[in-house]
């Protein structure tokens, strides 16, 4: 996917929800299998709303995934806050069709390969989604800044839109993303 233009150039802060279960077991859970945080992540939430507190600015909105690993770990996070969170349904994970809940041995590398999931969402939509809802929500809180709380692809189409070669970031990984030369 080439680099797309931010709506509105500012810049915003983006952090991957807490581990899971799937997550330590080497399992593809992708947007079809809802599963929560399991005990490390919640410690790893309460530890990323540490140092949300000392970003300059601090965040003045949320906005999350749907999906309930990335609704706990905005709930934690926000517990000192009392932040308006948005869900926004554009940051669900990738819907990896027959890839979901086998594990990553089993499958083509979602992050290394132009390979689409049978039966699940192409990575070029999925891509456009994930942009789409960023962009959206940049533009619906233009006052705002935004913390997103979403996925490990999400996180990896954000970055393949800025045209970083980053396959995967760590649960509770907080990133600022800045606009530069009219992009991201």
């Amino acid at each position: 996917m080439k680099a797309m233009k931010p709506v509105i150039e500012k810049y915003f802060y983006f952090i991957r929800h807490g581990q899971t279960d799937p997550n330590i077991n080497g399992l593809v859970c992708g947007g079809d299998w809802d599963v929560p945080i399991n005990n490390t992540g919640v410690d790893q939430a309460i530890n990323a709303r540490g140092i949300v507190e000392k970003l300059s600015p601090v965040p003045t909105r949320i906005c999350s995934s749907p999906m309930i690993r990335a609704q706990l770990t905005s709930k934690l996070i926000n517990e000192n806050f009392n932040l308006p969170i948005a869900s926004v349904e554009g940051l669900r994970e990738w819907c990896v069709g027959d890839w979901e809940n086998k594990p990553f041995d089993d499958v083509p590398n979602p992050f290394n390969t132009t390979i689409d999931p049978p039966n699940g969402e192409t990575r070029e939509i999925f891509e456009e989604r994930v942009i789409a809802a960023v962009n959206s929500s940049l533009e619906k809180y233009p006052d705002d800044v935004i913390l997103f709380v979403a996925h490990g692809a999400v996180a990896h189409s954000l970055f393949t839109c800025m045209g970083i070669d980053q396959p995967m970031i760590d649960n509770a990984s907080i990133y600022k993303v800045e606009p530069k030369n009219n992009r991201w």
